[in-house]
C-alpha cells in the first residue's frame, strides 16, 4: 500500500491513479506506478492535457505547461505533485 503524504493522511499515488483512472477509462486496479502515458495507457496529447487539468483539480495545484512533457507515467505525475504539495 502506498505511504500516505505525511501530515495530511492522504493516498497520494492512490489519489493519482484515481485522476488517471477517470481521464483514461482504466480501472484504479489496472492502473499501475510504473505505466507510461502514452505507450503503456495509450494516452494522446488531449487526454495528457486532461490528466495535468485532472490533477490540478484534485490537488489544487497549478502544472505549468513547460512541466508537462517531463510527466511521461504515471510514477512521474505522483512525484510532481509530490514536490508541489511540498512548495
Amino acid at each position: 500500500m502506498a505511504e500516505p503524504l505525511k501530515n495530511t493522511g492522504r493516498d497520494l499515488q492512490g489519489e493519482v491513479i484515481s485522476a488517471i483512472a477517470a481521464v483514461t477509462g482504466y480501472d484504479e486496479s489496472d492502473v499501475k506506478p510504473d505505466m507510461l502515458f502514452i505507450e503503456d495507457l495509450g494516452c494522446q496529447s488531449l487526454q495528457i492535457m486532461e490528466i495535468v487539468l485532472e490533477l490540478q483539480s484534485v490537488f489544487d495545484i497549478e502544472i505549468p505547461d513547460g512541466d508537462i512533457d517531463a510527466l511521461r507515467s504515471v510514477d512521474d505525475a505522483v512525484g510532481y505533485v509530490k514536490r508541489r504539495l511540498r512548495e
